[in-house]
């Protein structure tokens, strides 16, 4: 009795230990994912006050906006088709 007594309670005891470095693993997988995400961490407050600030002061030289509209609504505005389609293409492999 004495045998099979101590081969359950190793048994058990083995068992016991390996649960408990399971449990440590999962314990410091869990604690390295909370230290990632309080790392990090943003304040989307923040963002969209300076998206806001931008779109307010946004650069824009109205007139020049306007004279080109009209250049190339009356066909004046010179293209360079080979630099446009140079440029689509590019951003068409950036996207890739």
């Amino acid at each position: 009795m004495d045998k099979i007594t101590n081969s359950v309670l190793n048994s058990t005891n083995r068992n016991i230990l390996k649960d408990n470095i399971k449990a440590e693993s999962f314990d410091k997988s869990i604690s390295s994912v909370e230290t990632v995400a309080n790392e990090k961490v943003v304040d989307l407050s923040d963002i969209k006050s300076v998206a806001s600030n931008l779109a307010k002061s946004a650069p824009i030289d109205s007139d020049k906006v306007a004279k080109l509209k009209a250049e190339i609504s009356a066909g004046n505005y010179p293209l360079d088709l080979d630099k446009v389609s140079d440029a689509l293409m590019q951003v068409y492999r950036d996207m890739k």
